[in-house]
């Protein structure tokens, strides 16, 4: 990170560190990483001031608020921050490995009618390579963006049927079904 600040300093924002205040944000650094992340900007910068704080202050701070619980939905990564006097309970935190990549995943899954079974053995025996890399996964992406939404009553939404053309880039036409609100209930109710 010291060369990257560094080249940031010289290059990019081209001021003199020695003369300035630093505010940096960090969320996932233990307080031995963000010592040395002090040491290096006074020391190794001579910067005049640093303050490090953490996302999920911040968002409170926004909103005016000093205590309540961020939430961070990330592609890779859902964390549960609880804030109290705008500081963050890094001991109650919760993070989960599931985003929104996983959605893309499933709704990829769904659309190329692959063998989930198949995919699990391969996945367990690390033969598995990320489908989301492959050429289609910015179009399920985008798909995905697109018509997903999160049902205010799962159950009424499951009896009703609403299909939906959706139309791809390439001018194919692919129907959606229940799969634009199944998605997005996994954030919430996973199985």
């Amino acid at each position: 990170m010291e060369k990257i600040w560094s080249y940031l300093f010289v290059n990019g924002l081209m001021v003199c560190p020695d003369s300035h205040n630093f505010f940096l944000i960090d969320s996932n650094n233990s307080k031995e990483r963000r010592e040395k992340m002090a040491e290096i900007f006074f020391e190794t910068f001579g910067a005049k001031g640093l303050y490090i704080s953490d996302d999920g202050s911040l968002q409170m701070a926004s909103f005016g608020k000093e205590h309540g619980i961020a939430v961070d939905l990330g592609g890779g990564l859902i964390s549960l921050n609880p804030i109290i006097d705008c500081r963050a309970i890094k001991d109650c935190s919760i993070k989960y490995n599931f985003g929104g990549n996983e959605l893309t995943e499933f709704l990829f899954l769904l659309h190329k009618k692959i063998d989930l079974y198949k995919l699990m053995i391969d996945k367990l025996e690390k033969k598995y390579t990320n489908i989301l890399t492959e050429v289609d996964g910015p179009l399920i992406e985008k798909m995905k963006e697109d018509i997903c939404y999160c049902a205010l009553d799962f159950e009424k939404e499951l009896k009703e049927e609403k299909n939906l053309d959706y139309q791809l880039p390439d001018g194919t036409k692919v129907m959606t079904k229940k799969e634009k609100f199944i998605i997005p209930e996994a954030l919430f109710n996973p199985i």
